[in-house]
Parts: C-alpha cells; structure tokens; sequence
C-alpha cells in the first residue's frame, strides 16, 4: 500500500511507551559525562 496524503495513517504507537527506556545509572552517567568539557 502506497503513502496516500489525503488519507489519515492512524495506528500510531501509544505515547509515552510501556517500556522504560532510560534507567538511573545510564542517566546520571550521561549527566556527569556532559559535564566534562574536553579539548582535542
């Protein structure tokens, strides 16, 4: 089935998603590396 502009495409995903996708560790990993500032 081709993309047809003047037709709805209404079976988006449910927002937020059911699976977490971010935990603690990753995110106060991620933090604390931005707040490193490198010059090469």
């Amino acid at each position: 089935m081709g993309n047809n502009p003047q037709m709805p495409y209404n079976e988006l995903p449910l927002l937020p998603p059911k699976v977490e996708l971010d935990n603690k560790t990753i995110l106060k990993k991620a933090i604390s590396a931005n707040g490193r500032k490198t010059c090469i």
